[in-house]
């Protein structure tokens, strides 16, 4: 299983050299358990390499050209390799598409962490943070924001159909450093903030 897809905006060179559509998604573990909480400690008793995180998937772009259908065939893929940070300890992954910037792609993910409050035990808090590729080669991070930069707050991100969540979903350019970030709330509603670089 995968999930959490979103293309780079542009054609790039794949890590074999090849001119490709990019897109990021995460492969899913496979986990057997009924109760969460079980689940959970499975998943921080994994080393953080091996739980989910974000993976670039690479289609070729002449393919594509031939045939339509060919966009749904990955040939190459690799997992980010993201610098440590205090956020997305449980599992991170793609949130809005990339954006290209003077300094590299752009883009808002989303990390999960375990929530730290007694009362919430188990339960998991879904935030937003940035990376930054490299323009010509994807698999290299330049920068990981070392803290989320939205965390569910306000009413409307803590309490909703899945409470304590900030999902990014699209980012607008506003100004050359200058951003909106738009975002689910508790998988309920639509925010917007602002990033400024």
């Amino acid at each position: 299983a995968d999930k959490d897809a979103a293309f780079f905006p542009e054609p790039v060179r794949s890590p074999s050299g090849a001119e490709a559509l990019a897109l990021y998604h995460r492969p899913t573990l496979q986990l057997s358990m009924s109760d969460p909480s079980e689940a959970l400690n499975e998943i921080e008793s994994l080393p953080l390499a091996q739980r989910e995180g974000v993976a670039i998937g690479y289609v070729e772009l002449a393919a594509v050209r031939k045939d339509l259908e060919a966009i749904c065939t990955v040939v190459e893929t690799h997992r980010v390799k993201l610098p440590p940070a205090e956020w997305g300890l449980i599992k991170t992954g793609a949130g809005a598409p990339p954006v290209r910037t003077e300094d590299g792609w752009l883009s808002v993910i989303h990390g999960v962490d375990e929530l730290d409050h007694r009362r919430h035990h188990g339960m998991l808090r879904y935030s937003a943070g940035i990376i930054v590729h490299d323009l010509n080669r994807l698999d290299r991070i330049l920068y990981r924001s070392p803290q989320p930069l939205f965390v569910p707050e306000v009413r409307g991100e803590v309490r909703g159909t899945t409470s304590h969540v900030v999902f990014p979903t699209g980012v607008d350019r506003r100004g050359e450093l200058e951003f909106d970030v738009y975002y689910g709330m508790a998988d309920y509603e639509v925010g917007r903030g602002r990033l400024t670089l």
